[in-house]
């Protein structure tokens, strides 16, 4: 995630459909920039017409809006205004909404939870081209990283197995071919694995075996 110095914003937009939530947003905006014009919209589709009409420096965008995600706004300012520091603004701070988000092109990712000069510091950082992340946010961030022996693996060998095939893309019935099982063998493990990972869905278990490293191990 890059983000190149942010050079004294002159217009902000910050999308939150909660309007106490988007006062203390806007609020913070102005006290990070004093001077700054705001945009404000509690939707996708206004937000959409700011970023037609306005093409902000500056947005703070929530993800769940009532007409949609904040993340189609996110890929159309990085396609339309490439030039606009994109930063969520949600209390979603699980792994699949963050990186998401990031994909999608967003260049900091702040936690509404946190103090608003937190926020502020963070948002004021950005002239230097430091990107606002909250504190628990860079923290899993960087898990990704963790090389694979720091991960605990907590499965028999033919449990790591069936992760490893099922991460990879094949369907339980490819699996129990695979390994000479069957499928219905192969749905129980399935269920062991999740329990025994608190998971609940094949790119969970995508994201564990890459972080145990067995992404890049022979699954023979």
């Amino acid at each position: 995630m890059q983000m190149a110095p942010l050079k004294d914003p002159q217009t902000a937009l910050v999308l939150e459909d909660h309007e106490d939530a988007r006062r203390w947003l806007v609020e913070a905006v102005r006290t990070s920039f004093p001077g700054i014009g705001v945009f404000e919209a509690d939707c996708v589709q206004a937000a959409m017409d700011v970023v037609l009409h306005s093409q902000p420096e500056l947005a703070l965008i929530d993800l769940n809006l009532p007409d949609g995600s904040g993340l189609d706004v996110i890929r159309e300012l990085s396609t339309s205004a490439p030039h606009c520091a994109r930063i969520v603004a949600t209390a979603f701070s699980d792994e699949e909404h963050i990186f998401s988000a990031l994909r999608a092109g967003a260049q900091g990712y702040v936690l509404k939870e946190g103090q608003q000069d937190t926020i502020v510091q963070m948002l004021r950082d950005t002239l230097h081209g430091s990107p606002p992340l909250s504190a628990a946010v860079a923290r899993k961030i960087l898990s990704q990283f963790q090389p694979a022996e720091t991960q605990e693996i907590r499965l028999t060998p033919r449990q790591v197995e069936v992760l490893q095939l099922i991460s990879r893309g094949y369907k339980t019935q490819e699996v129990a071919d695979l390994l000479e099982l069957s499928a219905h063998t192969v749905h129980d493990y399935i269920k062991d694995i999740y329990r025994e990972l608190g998971i609940s869905n094949r790119a969970e278990a995508a994201m564990v075996a890459s972080r145990m490293g067995l992404m890049s191990r022979d699954c023979s």
